[in-house]
């Protein structure tokens, strides 16, 4: 929706991204499903996060709903207000972490990517860029 609302309605949006925080959510409101037989390996992904959202140590050092809180009020209403505020070292650290192997990725295919229409196709959707201020 950022992109399709006018700049002159001065309408901003904000996509919160917590990482680990210390709230109810892994404490007793999280509904765990019956296991599929597909997913009982311990080491799959899904096993290892229910691990980790169960351990009581690792909870220890997820954010403080508090300082969660602060910063996103510290951001909103601001002129430079990001579109996405990942909020945690571990969630900056995992973002981070998806977004360069993304850029990798493209980079990899990149010729097979471009391929598929003119360069100057690009030039025709820079409206759609992000902008920075």
């Amino acid at each position: 929706m950022a992109k399709e609302v006018h700049p002159d309605w001065n309408i901003k949006f904000l996509i919160l991204e917590p990482a680990a925080t210390k709230t109810e959510f892994a404490k007793g409101s999280m509904v765990i499903a019956a296991n599929h037989p597909a997913y009982t390996d311990p080491s799959s992904p899904t096993r290892q996060l229910e691990k980790y959202l169960a351990d009581g140590e690792s909870q220890k050092y997820w954010a403080d709903p508090a300082l969660v809180a602060k910063a996103l009020f510290e951001v909103v209403g601001r002129k430079d207000m990001p579109l996405r505020l990942v909020t945690g070292a571990d969630g900056y650290a995992l973002v981070k972490d998806i977004e360069d192997g993304r850029i990798k990725e493209m980079e990899r295919w990149k010729d097979l990517t471009q391929s598929c229409s003119s360069a100057d196709q690009a030039t025709k959707v820079s409206f759609l860029q992000e902008k920075t201020t």
